[in-house]
């Protein structure tokens, strides 16, 4: 299969040099495991773009895995490769699946809160406001998962949940917009977080035991963004690590923040699209963690003209070293080195807001 793959892919000259995947490596476990990928090309000044559309996907061995589109699913326990195939060259991604048999009953804490978060349900505008909405009340951001089991399934008994028909739950039909919502469609019919909350209900609406494994660190890829013009979209991956040593790709129940919209949108969750040249901080927030990439949008047709300090040109080591490489990426030619009075006049203006004084100067 790989290599059909590969006949059918010519080089082409697109002006990227190299190729990254994120993730790097994948451990799939459990029948619902998955993983999305995205595939980053870099030019050879620096300049970024989102190639996961133009990839080819494929595993070296189909029984133990297989790709959905861009989705690597289970098939069966073993270890494999991932191929992702850009302008004729392929990128191998370690795979290991275990426990693919399996498929464990879903989680309040781990699963269903984190459709109520990414769904905005939580939030303080809504009913994680210190009074809830509209009667219900959730605890901000699922601070509080044994407080949001009970107001969901015992404040008012047989009201929010159904067990015999999950479909029909208050709860599901309100963020579905069926019946009238004051915070209107959540999601949609048939959608993953649709599918997750009507099947909790369908398994009894189960709270979770007190050893269940908890969130212990989030990670967003790729590490960093620097894409050129406005219109450039770029996908982001959020994978979640547990206290029992599983990871898992939570792009989908992430909730996404940029400190500059002018700059970098977020038009849909786990997706970027450039706007004005500027910077952006971009974060993903999952469970009680919350981790951020630096985004430079550049002017389209910026023109690379840094120069390398000549020899010696950097007195301040490291520090200057660090500058230096913010300025290429920022296309922005540093000044030439200033004479003794320009640097006391400005050192005196940093340190203490003031100009030196003539016996100071001199």
């Amino acid at each position: 299969m790989i290599g059909s793959i590969l006949l059918s892919l010519a080089a082409t000259n697109t002006g990227y040099a190299t190729h990254a995947v994120y993730p790097s490596a994948v451990r799939l476990e459990g029948a619902r495991d998955t993983q999305t990928f995205v595939v980053l090309g870099s030019r050879h000044d620096g300049i970024q773009g989102d190639r996961t559309a133009d990839a080819a996907f494929g595993v070296f061995d189909p029984s133990v895995a297989r790709f959905e589109g861009e989705r690597l699913v289970p098939v069966g326990n073993g270890t494999t490769r991932a191929a992702v195939i850009i302008d004729g060259v392929t990128l191998e991604v370690p795979v290991e699946v275990v426990d693919a048999e399996l498929d464990p009953g879903l989680s309040f804490r781990n699963d269903v809160l984190p459709v109520f978060t990414a769904s905005g349900c939580n939030t303080g505008a809504c009913h994680g406001s210190g009074r809830g909405k509209d009667g219900f009340h959730l605890s901000l951001f699922g601070y509080d998962p044994a407080g949001d089991h009970h107001r969901l399934t015992e404040e008012v008994p047989g009201r929010r949940l159904d067990l015999a028909f999950p479909g029909t739950s208050l709860i599901v039909e309100k963020a579905t917009a069926a019946v009238p919502h004051s915070g209107g469609k959540r999601f949609e019919p048939g959608s993953e977080a649709y599918r997750t909350l009507v099947r909790w209900i369908g398994e009894g609406a189960h709270t979770d035991p007190e050893d269940l494994a908890k969130v212990t660190s989030i990670e967003l890829s790729p590490p960093g963004l620097v894409l050129e013009g406005a219109g450039q979209p770029a996908h982001l991956v959020v994978r979640a690590t547990y206290s029992d040593g599983r990871d898992r790709d939570v792009t989908d129940l992430a909730v996404y923040r940029t400190s500059n919209a002018a700059t970098g949108a977020l038009p849909e969750r786990g997706r970027v699209e450039s706007g004005a040249p500027g910077e952006a901080f971009l974060t993903a927030s999952f469970a009680t963690h919350t981790v951020g990439i630096p985004l430079t949008v550049l002017p389209e047709g910026a023109r690379d003209a840094f120069a390398d300090p000549a020899e010696g040109q950097h007195p301040g080591g490291w520090i200057d070293e660090l500058v230096a490489a913010k300025l290429r990426t920022l296309r922005t030619v540093p000044a030439p080195l200033c004479d003794d009075a320009t640097f006391l006049r400005r050192v005196h203006l940093d340190v203490i807001g003031l100009l030196p004084s003539p016996e100071e100067l001199d």
